[in-house]
């Protein structure tokens, strides 16, 4: 193959996509035409069945958006067959794996020598892709703290119950012991009382051990109850320093933006406060997008748990 007639060749892949995505969704070439419209790019069905039959040897970079929109896929399944064929021409003369020119284009890697973009630290995109799932990952810390904060304060007054019924419980108890050593006592001066005396001494022992098994239950439902609100408290504290950690990160890549003089995308409102200045003391040291897109994987993991 030789340079001449890429142009060519490239808008017959483009066309045999266009084609192949068209059938899938099942659209006659009437119906893509009227999407294009919709899409404030009028493109005439014939214009359309001329380019899928290679009548028509060209596309402009306009008219593969409004296709790749139309037919509700990315503007790259038209460039390069990706699932369909195993290799492909994606630059002049020069044949490689669909996947790799997919890449490529996308800018998602540079898998084979010659195809490197300019340094990863320079190159906009590859900085995004360190900051969406870092806010991703931000948003579920605060829901998640917002959570444990208010499972938090649902168990606060039941754990100060809790508290206090620990202390009457304890007090229940000192006191059955107490009454108990009396009674025993009692018991063994019986012979010395009459039947009736000593039918009411061995109901009152009966309350009292009753009163003891109820105190029993009572401390453990209490001790349990504070138990809650110790687990709800870490948790609290868990989630918050994830928060803090992941503010941080999230400031490192942005500062990314700001030192090679690039725009960041538009931040969620919940999330916007992360432009201004961070309050603490001394900078964070800035780490490179690269090395924070792979600790992302880690935190992902981390939020899924």
């Amino acid at each position: 193959m030789t340079q001449q007639g890429w142009p060519e060749r490239f808008a017959v892949q483009v066309a045999a996509e266009v084609r192949r995505h068209r059938a899938r969704r099942g659209m006659s070439a009437q119906q893509l035409a009227d999407e294009c419209k919709k899409l404030g790019m009028p493109i005439q069905r014939s214009v359309i069945a001329n380019f899928e039959n290679g009548r028509r040897a060209n596309v402009s970079v306009a008219e593969l958006l409004v296709f790749a929109a139309a037919l509700k896929v990315s503007p790259m399944e038209l460039v390069f067959p990706v699932g369909y064929e195993h290799s492909c021409e994606g630059l002049p003369g020069r044949v490689d794996e669909t996947y790799d020119w997919a890449q490529w284009f996308s800018g998602e890697a540079y898998p084979k020598p010659g195809w490197e973009f300019v340094a990863e630290e320079e190159n906009a995109m590859e900085i995004c892709r360190g900051l969406i799932p870092m806010l991703e990952i931000l948003v579920n810390s605060k829901e998640q703290l917002a959570q444990a904060e208010a499972d938090l304060d649902a168990v606060r007054d039941a754990a100060e119950a809790a508290k206090q019924q620990v202390e009457a419980a304890e007090r229940e108890m000192e006191r059955v012991l107490t009454v108990r050593e009396a009674n025993i006592q009692a018991r063994e001066e019986s012979e010395n009382r009459t039947s009736d005396e000593y039918r009411l001494l061995m109901e009152e022992a009966e309350r009292l051990r009753q009163l003891q098994k109820d105190a029993v239950e009572q401390l453990a439902r209490a001790r349990k109850g504070e138990l809650s609100y110790g687990q709800k408290k870490h948790s609290v504290e868990y989630w918050r320093k994830h928060v803090v950690d992941d503010e941080k990160s999230a400031r490192e890549v942005l500062a990314e933006f700001d030192k090679h003089g690039f725009v960041p995308p538009d931040l969620p409102e919940e999330l916007a406060y992360l432009k201004q200045p961070e309050p603490t003391k001394g900078a964070p040291q800035r780490r490179r997008a690269t090395r924070i897109k792979k600790e992302a994987g880690g935190h992902a993991e981390r939020a899924k748990g």
